[in-house]
């Protein structure tokens, strides 16, 4: 039986909250870091089509808010839309950093929080 010895692999750790305006925030957060960031210049999904799924969700989210019939419905319907675009972003970002990993900490650190993986699990941080 052999030892492993290389160091354990960096992974990019997608935590979300579950209350609508901390999603906002977070989502706010990850396209802020993400906006011009040398290590993705050619983030997939795009940018801008990010910034339109936090935006939609910020307007399904105001809608529901003054109880405005079939919000709610919708607001639910935009959140699981954005949670894949983050989701795409993730991976999107691992990677990324899979294909340079001397820098996969640098990498991941410039927009996401970061993991390890150890025996086969990743140890989030929080």
């Amino acid at each position: 039986m052999s030892i492993n010895t290389k160091p354990p692999r960096d992974l990019a750790v997608l935590k979300l909250p579950r209350k609508i305006g901390d999603l906002i925030n977070v989502a706010q957060v990850i396209v802020k870091a993400m906006t011009g960031n040398p290590n993705f210049p050619n983030p997939q999904p795009t940018v801008a089509f990010m910034t339109a799924g936090v935006n939609d969700l910020v307007a399904a989210e105001n809608a529901a808010k003054i109880r405005t019939t079939g919000a709610v419905a919708l607001r639910n319907s935009k959140k699981r839309a954005l949670v894949t675009l983050l989701e795409e972003w993730r991976t999107f970002v691992q990677s990324t950093a899979d294909a340079n990993p001397e820098n996969a900490p640098n990498i991941i650190q410039s927009g996401w929080p970061i993991g390890r993986a150890r025996n086969g699990s990743a140890n989030r941080t929080r």
